[in-house]
């Protein structure tokens, strides 16, 4: 099914891989999406942006939250900048 991958870029303050109570998110971070559409089926084909509406680079908000919705199922890496 269609998926809607979020998450967040913050200050890891204690190097622990958790966002903890009390650590910053980062604003206006570019996050990207890329991999395969409907990876493993017949119709298997590079993403692209036609296939993630608003593209496949988003910048991250105040609170240092980004989310793509929707996009089709497949398999997919999230880059930051």
């Amino acid at each position: 099914p269609p998926a809607d991958p979020f998450g967040f870029v913050y200050v890891d303050a204690n190097q622990n891989g958790v966002r903890d109570a009390g650590e910053q998110g980062l604003p206006n971070v570019p996050v990207t999406l890329s991999g395969t559409a409907f990876a493993g089926t017949p119709f298997a084909r590079p993403l692209t942006a036609a296939d993630v509406p608003g593209g496949l680079t988003r910048l991250t908000d105040a609170a240092g939250r980004y989310e793509f919705v929707p996009i089709p199922p497949g398999l997919y890496a999230v880059t930051q900048d």
